[in-house]
């Protein structure tokens, strides 16, 4: 409490201020008193002063207490306001309690204001700290509703007693949805090793970090890193568990995209190395047909060289396509009649298997190109 007051005093009668301010002097030393004396006066104060406190008559020739009670409601909803009258009676100590006046005093019985003033200026001490409490509580909850993560918390049953904007947006629960309803009922996730193994290690070391996978409220799976603490009261008992969750369901899926890129550059790389194996097979073949070539040989002799010469050209064809997919090069897109591809095929069948299997070709003329 201040040690010294800045008082707001309505009194029509300089003998009984006089009385009241040596009163409050030998309490309060050095405390300042605004004395006035009608409602311009009283309103003109209320407007340029800061004051700890307002003590008022009742029943005046130029105003009455219960019209200033209800300006300084008005303009100072947060100041006491002590009646302190010769004619206040019963009936109206209750009508002006009722109307919002803090306490009141009978000049009579002037003992008794310092003690009243003293508990007026203590309540109105402990709601200002009540009301910035509250509006902090209030500013916290706001920035805890911009969060991006989703903050909950939930009692040791399980049950949850708090849940932001953020959580909404994740799971699709409002807070109304959400408060009271179990965890396992909301995420559907009480039975996998990670949910447990969370309740193991929050219960054992007050914490826990890892991954989950939680459903939604339309039944879509996400995935969030998650991190839990136990929260304890004022005896060190535990209260509740403050779980923050952090959405990475999309990072999952790059992940995954970028380590099937990864298998995809050493299938590559792969595929690179066994090519120039095959070209080193391969050019030893084509080689010796063209040896052979240069000898007169019979014509089913030829013939059988030809199908070797065409098989490996074919061969090369297929390495030249793993180097291109080797160096991540593009193929080029070209149009092809695939009428000619298929008398290739049917050509290399009839010459490579038996003479008892018959191989018949047939295309429309006019088929379209790929």
């Amino acid at each position: 409490m201040k040690e010294k007051l800045h008082i707001l005093h309505l009194e029509d009668s300089s003998e009984d201020a006089e009385l009241i301010y040596e009163l409050l002097a030998s309490e309060w030393p050095g405390s300042e008193v605004t004395r006035v004396k009608n409602r311009d006066e009283f309103l003109g104060a209320l407007e340029q002063g800061a004051y700890d406190v307002i003590l008022s008559d009742y029943a005046m020739p130029s105003y009455d207490g219960l019209k200033a009670l209800k300006l300084a409601r008005e303009k100072c909803p947060q100041l006491p306001f002590v009646f302190c009258s010769g004619t206040l009676g019963e009936d109206r100590a209750v009508e002006s309690l009722k109307a919002g006046a803090t306490d009141y005093v009978l000049k009579q019985r002037l003992g008794r204001l310092v003690p009243c003033m003293e508990r007026a200026l203590q309540e109105a001490e402990q709601t200002a700290k009540l009301k910035s409490a509250e509006e902090h509580l209030r500013e916290q909850a706001a920035l805890l509703d911009k969060a991006q993560d989703a903050i909950l918390v939930r009692g040791l049953d399980g049950r949850i007693t708090y849940w932001n904007k953020s959580a909404e947006r994740i799971y699709g629960w409002s807070a109304a949805e959400a408060a009271g309803r179990q965890t396992v009922e909301l995420f559907r996730n009480a039975a996998t090793p990670e949910h447990q193994e969370a309740e193991l290690a929050v219960s054992e070391k007050g914490e826990w970090l890892g991954e989950l996978r939680k459903a939604t409220k339309d039944g879509r799976e996400v995935t969030v890193q998650s991190r839990w603490t136990l929260v304890r009261d004022h005896q060190n008992q535990p209260k509740s568990i403050l779980i923050i969750d952090t959405n990475i369901t999309e990072k999952k899926k790059l992940e995954a995209q970028f380590l099937r890129a990864q298998r995809m550059e050493s299938i590559g790389t792969l595929a690179s190395g066994i090519a120039h194996d095959l070209n080193n097979i391969l050019a030893p073949i084509l080689m010796t047909v063209e040896i052979l070539r240069l000898k007169p040989t019979e014509e089913k002799y030829e013939r059988v060289l030809g199908i070797i010469e065409a098989n490996v050209e074919r061969g090369t064809g297929i390495i030249k396509q793993l180097l291109t997919f080797a160096r991540g090069v593009e193929g080029a897109r070209v149009a092809i009649q695939l009428r000619f591809l298929l008398k290739e095929i049917t050509k290399l069948t009839r010459e490579t298997f038996p003479k008892n299997i018959t191989t018949t070709f047939q295309v429309c003329s006019d088929a379209w190109t790929v």
